[in-house]
């Protein structure tokens, strides 16, 4: 038995898809890793994104920096008060994501 998805997906939108935003803002595709992932496999096939360098860094830089927010929180989760084994509290800094 074959299950079609008939929901509205990344080829329903083909002719549209340029950039990571048009992505994120149309799609349900929230990572900029998978972001990265479609727009290769578009440009590799179609050939047709004309900002595509600028693209790639844009997403990669995004990446960049969701993992060393993650890296960040993870570390900051594991650390542990020495005088009573509680979970230090977490201070989440501000990122500043210009584009």
């Amino acid at each position: 038995m074959e299950v079609f998805y008939t929901g509205t997906g990344i080829v329903d939108h083909a002719e549209h898809i340029f950039s990571g935003k048009y992505l994120t803002d149309n799609l349900a595709i929230y990572s900029s890793i998978h972001a990265i992932d479609v727009l290769e496999i578009f440009q590799e096939l179609f050939d047709d994104i004309d900002d595509f360098e600028n693209e790639m860094d844009e997403l990669h830089l995004l990446k960049k920096h969701y993992t060393e927010m993650e890296i960040y929180l993870l570390s900051s989760a594991m650390s542990t008060d020495t005088v009573d084994d509680s979970v230090d509290e977490l201070e989440v800094l501000q990122h500043n994501l210009d584009f």
